[in-house]
């Protein structure tokens, strides 16, 4: 359930960043104004804020250069890799050659 996770995350991402540019009208506002209130609204309950908000701007950081920069697709595959390597996937295709 990852890669559907991952797509369904990124597209509500880009929505949200096409609300802001359409009401903000400057991309680079839009983009700063998604990265506090994404990493706001996904660190709120943190029991480390001084550690999570930091490195929660640094990750929504480099995904909005991402989408804005390189497109949808690369944002998909960005947040695919990341949601797979953040629930502990490996390489072991065991289960797919036998």
């Amino acid at each position: 359930m990852t890669v559907p996770a991952a797509i369904l995350t990124c597209l509500l991402f880009f929505f949200v960043i096409f609300l802001l540019r359409a009401i903000l009208r400057k991309e680079w506002i839009a983009a700063s104004v998604f990265v506090a209130v994404i990493t706001f609204a996904l660190t709120s309950g943190t029991t480390t804020p001084w550690v999570d908000y930091p490195l929660g701007a640094v990750a929504f950081t480099v995904f909005s250069f991402t989408l804005l920069r390189f497109g949808l697709l690369a944002a998909m595959v960005s947040s695919v890799v990341g949601q797979a390597l953040a629930t502990g996937g490996s390489l072991d295709f065991s289960w797919y050659t036998g």
